[in-house]
């Protein structure tokens, strides 16, 4: 539910060690989900400090993309 509700879901080191990500759904005009992008990098560029910043840029190219669909 805590993804839901954030809008994001995290993969904290759970698919490989020192790697994190972040992903997102891209809705189409008719609010169905189209696709999902994520971006992942090394842990330590992902700290629970700034997880939520690059929420907020992912969220942002998301919304270009949901504009062209």
């Amino acid at each position: 539910m805590r993804t839901k509700q954030r809008g994001y879901a995290i993969d904290d080191m759970e698919h490989e060690f020192g790697i994190k990500c972040i992903a997102m759904p891209v809705f189409d005009r008719t609010k169905n989900v189209y696709a999902a992008i994520s971006i992942s990098g090394l842990a330590q560029h992902f700290t629970d400090e700034n997880i939520a910043e690059w929420a907020i840029l992912l969220k942002k190219y998301i919304r270009k993309i949901e504009s062209r669909l």
